[in-house]
């Protein structure tokens, strides 16, 4: 069971680390000389925040203060009140978590969120009786501390874009996912397409068919019209049947859709923004969609609204003898 010290401890330090003349004694005598150095300690400032996770409050409290450092930028002084009478063996993994959250509050007060990010230097209070045993550094935290030390900050970057079609295909599998997502928006689409088509036709071989449909469906989604006819007909020039069987179903069920979308966009536009944005906008989807529904949704609406037969003949399109035997005689 953790043990705790009298919780007025929290409220003490608070109050009087909020007394300029304790808070800057209290860094000039702890702080790192060189980072003193750095510092200007008069422009000490309490930032009015907390960062501490509920689950822990009963057994620490912190407090922030931004300095201005001696290249006028600002540096944080993360401070945490340890109140546990027992050693924390997670206590560096917390304090980045903290940091990481102060940082990303900085970010949200900046104009440009591209700006540099401020150093963050945490320290702890420590009054248990216990020696402190804890890691200062998260590195010793992980399995592998020195896999850690070497690959954990420095992210590793795959820029698709500098790297050639043909070096990523030698891995088949997840050289296809990265030349899709590489090349969706290539001009030279053709040329990508029978690329793409022969090593899908590869993962035909390897029971790779579901894979093959993925790719398929990621790229034609992002195609405009002109980009899906191509589509379909380098396809239909493939030799392999399921492949180019896959590939239609594809395009088909797409078309579907499509079409669907269309008929509710014209009725829904009716609906919702009334008979003169259905003439702008109704009718005109209706005409790119040939939704003959849409069409007769928006004719009854106008015809309603005292429109004459020959104008929403002229508006719809619509055959005056159907509107007649539609509007005139059910009426």
């Amino acid at each position: 069971m953790v043990k705790t010290t009298h919780q007025p401890a929290d409220k003490f330090f608070k109050e009087a680390m909020r007394d300029k003349r304790v808070a800057s004694g209290f860094f000039s005598q702890h702080l790192p000389q060189r980072l003193q150095q750095k510092l200007v300690l008069e422009t000490l400032q309490l930032n009015p925040t907390s960062f501490v996770d509920d689950s822990f409050k009963q057994y620490e409290s912190d407090l922030v203060y931004r300095v201005q450092t001696t290249s006028a930028h600002s540096c944080y002084l993360y401070l945490l009140l340890e109140k546990q009478s027992t050693v924390d063996k997670m206590m560096a993994f917390r304090l980045v978590r903290y940091s990481i959250l102060l940082l990303e509050q900085h970010r949200k007060q900046q104009d440009n969120r591209n700006a540099l990010l401020p150093v963050v230097y945490p320290m702890v209070i420590y009054s248990g009786k216990p020696r402190w045993t804890a890691p200062r550094s998260i590195m010793t935290l992980f399995e592998e501390p020195e896999l850690a030390a070497r690959h954990w900050l420095n992210y590793q970057l795959i820029d698709l874009q500098r790297l050639d079609d043909e070096v990523l295909a030698q891995e088949t599998w997840s050289g296809l996912m990265q030349i899709a997502l590489k090349n969706q928006k290539v001009i030279e689409l053709k040329g990508f397409l029978e690329q793409l088509f022969g090593l899908l036709e590869q993962l035909a071989d390897d029971k790779g068919s579901g894979y093959g449909k993925l790719v398929m469906r990621y790229i034609f989604q992002g195609l405009e019209a002109e980009g899906r006819h191509t589509f379909i007909e380098v396809a239909n020039a493939q030799r392999d049947r399921v492949l180019r069987g896959d590939a239609m179903t594809l395009a088909q069920e797409f078309e579907e859709h499509g079409r669907q979308i269309g008929l509710q966009q014209g009725i829904e536009l009716g609906k919702e923004q009334g008979i003169e944005l259905g003439k702008e906008q109704g009718i005109e989807l209706g005409k790119e969609q040939g939704i003959e529904e849409g069409k007769l949704a928006i004719a009854k609406k106008l015809y309603a609204a005292g429109t004459s037969l020959d104008d929403i003949a002229s508006l719809t399109e619509l055959p005056l003898v159907h509107l007649k035997e539609q509007l005139v005689k059910r009426n």
